[in-house]
């Protein structure tokens, strides 16, 4: 009788459960934002809020840019992907360029103009870099200002 009530007691569990997430918080507080709401919050006051927005957006790139690179022309994913990408390269580089000014934003921003291969903002990304004390930013700006310069002289 007991093996029988174990062996019913994780199915009633899961009936309980739907999502399947065996009881965690589903991570939906992210994914109720829009890009244009990440890109404020990129401007932002609260240093949290700023973190989270440079992550997303980050994300959201490289997803973009994957998908674009690897995807089928005609596709739902590629049109999604270029959708974004457009999107993202109007608005990305000005918010970036102004996000610089926040410490904790700094490598994110630097690395995500880089990817968006915008010239304009190396002097911006230098001068930041003169200034970024911290090891882990100081090579992640290094590395996304080499990356921008490479692309500058190689087109």
């Amino acid at each position: 009788m007991i093996s029988l009530l174990l062996s019913i007691f994780p199915m009633v569990l899961a009936m309980d459960d739907p999502m399947g997430t065996g009881g965690a918080p589903t991570p939906s507080a992210s994914s109720d934002k829009t890009t244009a709401e990440y890109l404020s919050d990129l401007d932002g006051d609260k240093p949290s809020d700023r973190l989270l927005a440079a992550r997303v957006l980050q994300g959201q790139l490289r997803r973009a840019l994957r998908t674009e690179a690897r995807g089928k022309v005609g596709t739902l994913a590629y049109d999604d992907a270029r959708a974004a990408l457009v999107e993202l390269e109007q608005r990305l580089p000005g918010a970036c360029t102004n996000a610089l000014a926040y410490t904790n934003v700094v490598a994110p921003c630097a690395e995500m103009l880089a990817m968006l291969d915008v010239f304009d903002a190396i002097p911006a990304i230098e001068a930041v870099q003169a200034t970024e004390t911290r090891k882990g930013p100081q090579r992640r700006i290094t590395e996304a200002l080499v990356a921008l310069k490479e692309k500058q002289t190689a087109g």
